[in-house]
């Protein structure tokens, strides 16, 4: 098997602004992040008379969403949540950190920065709650795709306890989507680290001019409410089952399980427990989370915070498991196609 080269990638807007993330071991500070040439026009001296708000969508009852174009004809979206009480609008910061872990694993995806409780912006309908501010992906949702080799891609790990076993977690689906193009498994790694229960067709675009897929969206992190399992523990359980069943995988399929398992490696690394959580406490805070957080969300954080060590746990043992599952497989087959 070719070994995948690590490469610098590039996250791009509609239009000509690009921001290179290379994938280097290198922790950047939230202040740092936040001084992103792309965002120039949350900078104090900017002058936001130049920013122009092309449409805002208020059909649907749970959130605000605005497109805005600044003065450099960098387009972006607002996203606001405007019902759900504090609890939903802390989502906002699953946004935030989405996009900053994805940008240091040079995972393609949107970049995100939160508007503050209290900030007055173009676009930004309620002043007195927090907004995503979202840069544009460029290309077409998955769900788009009608015909080609990614027709029908499903990468959605779900772990809703109504549906059948079959359809959970990092089902066969989903390996079988993420063996069609190498950003696949770094994205589909993403989604199981993040805890993200959706990830269906259309949180991925894909672009045909730079033959890359990019990831949108990333408020449903580290969702096991009620009785839902979270993620990473899905996964564990389906890995486990594949190699009791002794499940052969086609030779692009291994490839793929093998770029998935090294980006949790990776994630794993740079990421532990205590850095998201101080990631989570920065942004709440510089986001206009009060220190020590409102008491509607406090007991929500330590259930996330819980969380977020719990799936760190299951993510070792996953790695584990899918080396077992890689050993297992490997010299069947010879590596002849695009990875």
């Amino acid at each position: 098997m070719n070994t995948v080269k690590k490469v610098v990638l590039c996250s791009a807007l509609l239009g000509s602004t690009f921001v290179v993330a290379s994938i280097e071991k290198q922790i950047i500070t939230v202040r740092q992040y936040q001084r992103s040439s792309q965002f120039t026009l949350l900078d104090p001296s900017y002058d936001r008379k130049k920013i122009v708000v092309n449409k805002v969508i208020d059909s649907k009852p749970s959130r605000y969403i605005s497109y805005i174009t600044d003065g450099e004809k960098n387009c972006y979206v607002i996203k606001q949540k405007r019902g759900g009480g504090v609890r939903k609008q802390f989502q906002v910061i699953f946004e935030e950190l989405g996009g900053f872990i994805a940008e240091k694993t040079g995972i393609l995806a949107q970049r995100v920065k939160t508007l503050p409780a209290g900030m007055v912006f173009p676009g930004k309908m309620i002043t007195s709650r927090a907004a995503s501010l979202v840069t544009l992906v460029p290309g077409v949702p998955a769900s788009d795709i009608t015909d080609g080799p990614y027709a029908g891609i499903d990468m959605r790990q779900s772990n809703r306890p109504d549906w059948p076993q079959e359809k959970l977690g990092l089902n066969k689906k989903v390996i079988a989507s993420m063996s069609l193009h190498p950003d696949l498994p770094r994205m589909a790694a993403f989604h199981t680290f993040f805890g993200i229960k959706g990830g269906g067709p259309a949180n991925y675009f894909y672009d045909k001019a730079t033959d890359h897929f990019y990831l949108i969206d990333f408020d449903k992190a580290y969702n096991s409410n009620d009785d839902k399992d979270l993620i990473s523990k899905i996964a564990c359980d389906q890995i486990r089952r594949m190699l009791s069943a002794k499940k052969i995988f086609k030779n692009n399929e291994m490839q793929g399980l093998m770029l998935y398992k090294n980006t949790l490696q990776e994630l794993v690394q740079l990421f532990p427990p205590a850095r998201i959580h101080e990631l989570m406490d920065e942004f709440s805070l510089a986001s206009g989370f009060k220190k020590g957080y409102l008491p509607e969300i406090a007991s929500r954080v330590e259930h996330i915070k819980d969380a977020v060590s719990r799936s760190h746990q299951h993510i070792l043992e996953l790695i584990d498991l899918l080396a077992q599952l890689i050993r297992k497989n490997s010299g069947l087959h010879r590596s002849n196609d695009r990875y």
